[in-house]
């Protein structure tokens, strides 16, 4: 769609600003900042880049105020606000989440399972070519950056007891193993050396670059020592929640609105997920009598017990159990979608050492349509976990859920470079959710997967009850575990990890997994509506897709504000 021309200047100076500073989600599609920097973990680059933000918040206001704008426009502008605000200095690739209030940096624990941001260098190093002369240079001065930046993670940790702001205690031993696989890894198998085949790299360069990696690792032992000495764990709280800390709570309540673009009470979310949890159980009541079981939830699931389809045996299954049902939405994806892409995807087994602190997996995008995009699954536990979900996680994962909407956005031709760049969590997750249930409504489900999606809905539904529960509404640890255990298909294990998740390492990000839903469906009922006779499934689509990443609520604002029964009737 066409734009303002002033607006289009700013997207462009924004764009350029931003492609000269280093970034995780640059780093992890091949890019690199021209100083061969990693990204800087300071208070002191957080408070510069509030500089930044006002320069280009003014610009946006002057811009709103003097232009005659069409709602586009203006849907445009405030998604280059969310985006200098949001998303223009993240830390964490996995997750694409940071804090970049100022007033809440130390906060943030950069040391637990998904804001521990090393590895993530190491994916690029892993990457780079060191076939040449400069590009083992580049390699080189990365690796030495590497030292500044582990330091800085370090520094963060001290600064954070200095203020009397420390892990909660049952997290501090999963971090220290996390940051021990990092710090322990023996230079000859080290994803940051050079001693690979082809490497220009000489031995003299070999040894300095070791000499980096030693240094940079005895910085994050040092975190280690400090998290395990007595002092630290005497000082750290055994209550769950950020309500515990000083302007935690305010801290809470900021990224809930962040990850939801909406503000809305813990009250009204936790309510919504015990509301939305008994209508999914009752929704599995009806499936077990339809397939002539009447009976509780966990006989029916000991009947599944010795079908490989639900309980593999080996975790190679897994794989295949995924890669089956993919094929089988990507040969129907054109009956509900105008769009194609052209990226192409996979499914791999997880790291083993990352099994035990992750519930599911994770899903690697893909930022070109070259590479592919992966989703790591875990293989672990195969005795303990019903399978049952697969449809519905590949669904959410790959088609048509992150991989298909991620890697339309990633082609577009009609999109701005910098509205490529956004995420949000409410509507990324939102439109995964939403692709599970468009998949039963459309008759690729059958039954039992129904069963599995309800099942997955049942954990979005509980990750709003325990998320706020324990950030805000004073739950402690056993209550929270307890909860995922009886009411959702989560192992011991998995709850702990589950809870550990909410409390300590990413606090709201769970929450737009379903309340995007909601929203992503009232955005079609809303859209049905003005169309009228003349609906179509794939036209909604394309409507959605084609804004790319928007917050949820800029999108509600934008499609209330537009005459969509006329605008996009030929889309």
């Amino acid at each position: 769609m066409e734009i303002n021309e002033r607006v289009r200047y700013l997207l462009d100076d924004i764009y350029e600003y931003y492609n000269n500073i280093p970034s995780f989600t640059k780093l992890m599609r091949g890019e690199y900042s021209k100083k061969n920097r990693f990204p800087d973990l300071s208070y002191e680059a957080i408070l510069e880049n509030k500089e930044v933000r006002d320069k280009y918040r003014k610009r946006i206001n002057d811009i709103r105020d003097t232009t005659n704008l069409t709602n586009y426009d203006l849907l445009v502008l405030d998604e280059a606000e969310y985006f200098i605000d949001y998303s223009m200095f993240p830390i964490s690739c996995l997750i694409l989440f940071s804090c970049f209030n100022e007033e809440f940096y130390y906060l943030t624990f950069n040391i637990t399972t998904y804001n521990m941001p090393v590895s993530e260098l190491w994916d690029y190093l892993k990457l780079l070519d060191c076939s040449s002369r400069d590009n083992v240079k580049k390699h080189m001065e990365l690796t030495k950056d590497y030292i500044r930046f582990c330091k800085q993670i370090r520094d963060k940790v001290f600064e954070q007891a200095n203020r009397g702001i420390y892990l909660f205690s049952d997290a501090i031993n999963g971090s220290c193993e996390i940051i021990k696989s990092c710090a322990l890894v023996n230079y000859d198998e080290h994803p940051l050396n050079m001693k690979r085949p082809g490497s220009a790299a000489t031995q003299e360069q070999i040894e300095i670059e070791k000499g980096y990696i030693q240094e940079a690792n005895k910085y994050l032992m040092d975190i280690v020592k400090f998290l395990e000495s007595r002092d630290y764990k005497e000082k750290a709280p055994k209550n769950l929640g950020w309500n515990q800390y000083e302007n935690g709570l305010e801290y809470y309540r900021y990224l809930r609105k962040y990850h939801l673009s909406y503000d809305l009470s813990a009250e009204e979310l936790h309510n919504l997920g015990i509301s939305l949890l008994e209508k999914a159980d009752k929704k599995q009541e009806e499936i077990r009598k339809k397939l002539g079981l009447n009976c509780s939830h966990e006989k029916f699931l000991e009947t599944l017990k010795g079908n490989e389809r639900f309980y593999p045996t080996k975790a190679e299954k897994i794989g295949e159990l995924m890669n089956n049902f993919k094929n089988l939405v990507s040969d129907n994806m054109d009956k509900y979608f105008n769009e194609k892409i052209e990226t192409p995807c996979s499914i791999k087994r997880l790291s083993p050492n990352l099994e035990e602190s992750m519930t599911f997996g994770f899903f690697n995008p893909s930022q070109d349509k070259n590479v592919e995009g992966v989703y790591y699954y875990n293989g672990s536990g195969l005795e303990e976990k019903c399978q049952i979900n697969i449809p519905a996680l590949i669904t959410h994962e790959l088609l048509p859920g992150h991989h298909f909407q991620q890697s339309f956005v990633s082609e577009s031709e009609t999109l701005h470079p910098l509205l490529k760049e956004i995420t949000t969590g409410c509507y990324l997750e939102g439109w995964a959710e939403y692709a599970s249930i468009l998949l039963r409504e459309v008759g690729l489900f059958d039954d039992y997967d129904e069963y599995g999606r309800l099942e997955m809905q049942k954990m979005g539904c509980a990750r709003l009850i325990v998320d706020t529960g324990v950030n805000e509404l004073g739950w402690n640890k056993d209550k929270a575990v307890d909860f995922l255990i009886n009411n959702t298909f989560a192992t011991p294990q998995m709850a702990e990890s589950e809870v550990l998740r909410y409390a300590t390492s990413i606090p709201a990000q769970c929450l737009p997994y379903k309340y995007g839903c909601v929203k992503m469906l009232e955005l079609r009922e809303k859209y049905k509506k003005a169309k009228g006779k003349d609906y179509n499934i794939k036209d909604f689509h394309s409507l959605i897709l084609g804004v790319g990443n928007v917050p949820m609520s800029l999108l509600e604002k934008y499609i209330d504000s537009e005459d969509i029964s006329l605008k996009y009737k030929n889309y």
